[in-house]
């Protein structure tokens, strides 16, 4: 039997790695590994802009911007940047970006922020419970923490496990903080709100710090 030959000029196999690279930026921002996760980041968008995908570039800065924002921080000029790769991507911009260049709301954040504005909390825990997704589970379990803890404390409780489940589980550092943060203003223990303080201080040394940090306007 004759051996095919293989096809000349096969495209690069790093070139389909541009997808795995952009969760992997996550993994690593999350974890506090910023000089990793910046290289990432830069990584994937080369890759995208090899293909010519700008749709895809504009999709990572939309993603870096809500990584920032999940953590309390605004950083505009990466919207800015999704905006303008989006422009030149000519067909996504709408699919990206609303009319004032904010992120657009897919249909499962718009389901869930309903069922958050319901104060729905059963059919949340068990919607997040049973998610693929841990990033999505882990975000909306804090919302649904925050939210719940100003009318039934119980709930609160029983989302900031279901976080700190999946955020321990990933190695996700900056959410880790983000619950104990949460833990803390429900704990009414003294001594165990000083034990919190120092378990916060703590993670908080796992950060690695870029001297070339990606979240500034100048360096992504």
């Amino acid at each position: 039997m004759l051996q095919k030959t293989p096809a000349p000029y096969a495209p690069p196999d790093r070139l389909t790695l541009a997808a795995s690279l952009r969760q992997d930026f996550v993994q690593e921002f999350l974890a506090g590994r910023w000089c990793a996760a910046r290289v990432l980041f830069l990584q994937a968008q080369e890759y995208y802009l090899r293909q010519d995908d700008f749709c895809s570039v504009a999709q990572t800065y939309v993603l870096a911007y809500k990584l920032h924002a999940y953590l309390g921080v605004k950083f505009p000029h990466l919207l800015d940047k999704a905006m303008n790769f989006a422009q030149q991507g000519l067909d996504c911009t709408t699919d990206i970006l609303d009319t004032e260049g904010q992120p657009l709301a897919g249909e499962q954040d718009k389901a869930m922020n309903a069922l958050l504005d319901a104060h729905a909390w059963p059919t949340i825990f068990t919607q997040l419970n049973h998610k693929r997704d841990p990033l999505f589970a882990s975000v909306y379990a804090r919302k649904a923490a925050r939210k719940a803890l100003q009318t039934t404390p119980q709930w609160s409780i029983k989302f900031l496990e279901l976080a700190h489940n999946i955020d321990s589980r990933q190695g996700w550092v900056l959410f880790l903080i983000q619950d104990w943060k949460l833990q803390r203003t429900i704990e009414s223990n003294p001594q165990r709100q000083t034990w919190i303080d120092q378990r916060i201080a703590t993670l908080y040394d796992l950060i690695e710090p870029c001297e070339q940090p990606f979240s500034g306007p100048d360096n992504i």
